[in-house]
């Protein structure tokens, strides 16, 4: 069992994560970093417990690839995958498209994970 000021520290933790993750310039290196970060139990629920508040509409973000962009899923920290294909080279104008269609569909309430 944690004590209050454990869960203070996840939950401030998840806040940083969630700045971390929304920053442009954030990398693969970010997302290996959360992802070991999150297979703590008690993280993981720091980090559901941020975004059951949250609008739905931050789910899916861009991000810099090379002079390309891609759209990723910060559940997941994962490429968004439609159709079987990845959301990644995309120009800057089509990925922030694609994040916006695929957030207004979260924001509706639908919770899958693309793949």
């Amino acid at each position: 069992m944690q004590t209050d000021d454990e869960g203070a520290a996840r939950q401030a933790a998840a806040r940083d994560w969630k700045a971390r993750l929304s920053r442009s310039d954030a990398g693969p290196d970010d997302l290996d970093a959360f992802s070991a970060w999150r297979e703590d139990p008690d993280n993981g629920r720091a980090w559901e417990a941020l975004h059951a508040g949250a609008a739905a509409a931050e789910r899916y973000v861009v991000r810099a690839q090379s002079g390309r962009f891609k759209v990723v899923d910060i559940w997941t920290g994962q490429t968004a995958v439609i159709a079987m294909t990845p959301q990644d080279g995309l120009s800057e104008d089509d990925a922030r498209h694609t994040a916006g269609l695929l957030n207004r569909r979260a924001a509706g309430g639908d919770r899958a994970i693309l793949q």
